[in-house]
Formats: structure tokens, C-alpha cells, sequence
């Protein structure tokens, strides 16, 4: 079993792991008027204290998961453009609520009960990361987008945002939110899509409106511009930061990210078999796994206030290799391997390489800080 171990954090990140304080700060009016008093209200009123705030944090989770798999079955597994019944769209915008206020308790509950840590915070902020994505793909399947615009919708406005504000949390040591963010008025725009979706039907989403475009495709480039500008926002910061540090290695911790959307981008442009419309979002999932462990992985390291080792072999080699085929596949007329084997067996291989690193940090943290996962009793640390 010693085989299957894999520390991420130094002796030294350990420590600053357990002498970590979060900093921060949210000026979103919608949050500190209405979601953070509401969250707080009902946790002193309804929330006992021997529940954990990681428990919060998962049931948070499901709601998303939820809707997710509804509009799953609905598009048939793969088809982002087919039809969903009102009520799936109603109940997404209802979920997104009850998701929005559990992230917000969880942290309220941990205060209440005197079980705030590091691994909390990260365990919240690794299911915030994954549900952006899954919440990308509800909004796709729910205004019916064109699969192409689907694909670099879910790099633009989900993907890439979200790696470049965990990159500056890094390099800021601490996650400063604008007066108008994604977490709270980003959530707020998606709730009422779906909303509206429900009530006048996808279809209305592909009349025509304006200079030739659709609906849906009004949305995309609206999204894409928000998108493109928070996450250039994130790197004027970053490389504007006043530190000892040099540019380049701030640059260096997010080539790995830049590595992975390249790998997407080239497959859905030379893949002979169009896999990125065909098994849209199986490409997706493949590549979220590796997102997801980049974007925790630097977080980790930021609360821990050790150095970056963001540049992973398991996560760069495979993107590569697949890319790397569906790019001989061009050129050849047919690729080395079938590239739907070649994404079965990623997908396998992701999420297993997924579960082993949250395993592996979990073991790390909680053994080390002497704290259960899902309960606030304590054990002993290490």
C-alpha cells in the first residue's frame, strides 16, 4: 500500500498548513446584504452544531450533481443541443440556490462550532472548482448552444477564469472578490437564465436577434468577453504584484493550465473523428479531472506558503498523448489509436488519478492537523 502514497506537501507546508489564516475579502453587494446574513441566520437558527462543515459543503454539492445528470439524460449523454422540460430548467435555477447558500453556510458553521481549518477551506474551494464546470455544461444544454461554440464557451468562460483566480489567490496570498464576481452575481445571471429558459423554452434561445445571431450565440460572445476580461483582470494583478519574486516563475505556474486548454483546442480542431462533437462532454470530464487537480494543488500550496510544483507528469503526459494522437490521425487519415478507446480509457485513468490525489492530500492533512473529514470530533495529530 506504501506504493500507492504520495505526499504533496513538504514538513515545512505542513506547518504553514496548520498556521495558515484566510484572507480575503468579498465587496459583492448581493453578498454581504443578502447571501452572507441569510447564511448566517439560518445556521444560528437551524444548523446543529455537531454537523461539519464538510457535510455542508457536499450536500452543497449534490444539488449541482443533481440537475447535472438531468440535463444529461435529456441530451441523450452527448448531445449538448437537445430539448429539456421546463421543470429541469426550473429546478437547475432552484439547485443553484440551495448550492450558493450551503457554500456560504459551510463557512458560518465552522466558525459556529469552532472547527475552521485549512482542509476545510480547500475542500470547499476543490468542489467550487469542479461544480463551475458542471454548471458550464447545465448552460450550454439548457439555451442549446452549437456544440463548437459549447466547447470554447467552456474554456473561456469557465475554464481559464477560474485557474487565473486561484492563480492570483497564490500570488496574493488570499482571494479578494470585486464588487460585481462570478461566485455571487456570476451564480445570480445563471439562476435566471435558467429561469427564463423554463418559462419561455429553449427554443426561444435560436430565433434570430441581432447582425445574423441567435440568441444562444448573443450569450456566448456576452459570456466570452466577461470571461476574458476577469481572468485578464487576474493576470494584470499577478504580474503587477510587488514581490521579490520574478515574472517568470509566476508565469511558470500557469503554463501547466495554458498545456491542457491547448491540448483540448488542438484535439477539437484536428481530431478526423470530430470526437469533440461526438463525445463532447466525455472530452470535457477527461479534462476537468486534470483542471481540477492544478487548480487544488495551487491552492494547497498557497495556504501551506509553499513553493509551486504545479508541472504534474500525470496530468501533462496524457493530455499530450491525446492530443499528440488525434494530431498524427490528421496527417495520416487515421489515427495510431481509436480515439473513443483512447477517451474511455482516459476518462478511467483521470478520475482514478483524481481519487488518489484527494485521497493522498486527505490522509496528508487530517493526520497531520488531527481532524476528521466528516465529523468534528478530533483525533490525534501527528
Amino acid at each position: 500500500m506504501q506504493l500507492c502514497k504520495r505526499r504533496y506537501l513538504n514538513d515545512d507546508g505542513l506547518k504553514g498548513v496548520k498556521a495558515y489564516k484566510y484572507s480575503g475579502r468579498d465587496d459583492s453587494l448581493l453578498y454581504n446584504h443578502v447571501l452572507s446574513p441569510m447564511a448566517g441566520w439560518l445556521v444560528d437558527k437551524f444548523m446543529p452544531s455537531w454537523v461539519a462543515p464538510n457535510v455542508i459543503t457536499v450536500c452543497g454539492m449534490t444539488f449541482i450533481l443533481m440537475s447535472h445528470l438531468q440535463y444529461w439524460y435529456y441530451s441523450k449523454g452527448e448531445e449538448v443541443g437537445s430539448y429539456a422540460p421546463s421543470w429541469v430548467h426550473y429546478l437547475a435555477a432552484f439547485n443553484i440556490v440551495l448550492y450558493s447558500t450551503f457554500d456560504n453556510m459551510d463557512g458560518k458553521q465552522a466558525r459556529k462550532t469552532g472547527s475552521s481549518s485549512t482542509y476545510g477551506m480547500l475542500v470547499d474551494h476543490g468542489v467550487d472548482c469542479i461544480m463551475a464546470m458542471l454548471l458550464g455544461l447545465n448552460v450550454v444544454a439548457a439555451v442549446r448552444m452549437d456544440q463548437t461554440e459549447a466547447f470554447y464557451t467552456m474554456i473561456f468562460v469557465t475554464i481559464i477564469p477560474a485557474y487565473a483566480a486561484v492563480w492570483e489567490t497564490y500570488q496574493l496570498k488570499g482571494m479578494f472578490l470585486p464588487i460585481i464576481n462570478g461566485p455571487n452575481e456570476g451564480l445570480l445571471s445563471v439562476c435566471l437564465t435558467f429561469i427564463w429558459t423554463g418559462f419561455v423554452g429553449s427554443d426561444w434561445w435560436q430565433v434570430e436577434q441581432l447582425w445574423g445571431y441567435t440568441r444562444a450565440q448573443l450569450l456566448v460572445r456576452y459570456c466570452f468577453v466577461f470571461g476574458v476580461f476577469a481572468a485578464l483582470s487576474n493576470t494584470y494583478k499577478v504580474l503587477t504584484h510587488k514581490s521579490d519574486e520574478g515574472i517568470w516563475p509566476r508565469i511558470q505556474r500557469i503554463i501547466p493550465e495554458l498545456i491542457i486548454i491547448g491540448c483540448l483546442i488542438v484535439v477539437e480542431r484536428v481530431s478526423p473523428s470530430g470526437i469533440a462533437k461526438t463525445h463532447f462532454r466525455s472530452l470535457f470530464y477527461f479534462f476537468l479531472f486534470f483542471h481540477a487537480k492544478l487548480d487544488i494543488l495551487l491552492q494547497t500550496y498557497m495556504a501551506a506558503s509553499q513553493k509551486a510544483r504545479i508541472f504534474r507528469l500525470s496530468v501533462i503526459i496524457p493530455a499530450v498523448l491525446f492530443a499528440a494522437n488525434s494530431v498524427v490521425g490528421h496527417y495520416l487519415g487515421k489515427c495510431p489509436v481509436d480515439e473513443v478507446v483512447l477517451l474511455k480509457g482516459g476518462l478511467v485513468y483521470s478520475l482514478l488519478m483524481f481519487v488518489h490525489f484527494v485521497l493522498n492530500l486527505t490522509d496528508e492533512m487530517t493526520t497531520y492537523l488531527g481532524i476528521r473529514v466528516f465529523s468534528i470530533s478530533k483525533v490525534k495529530a501527528t
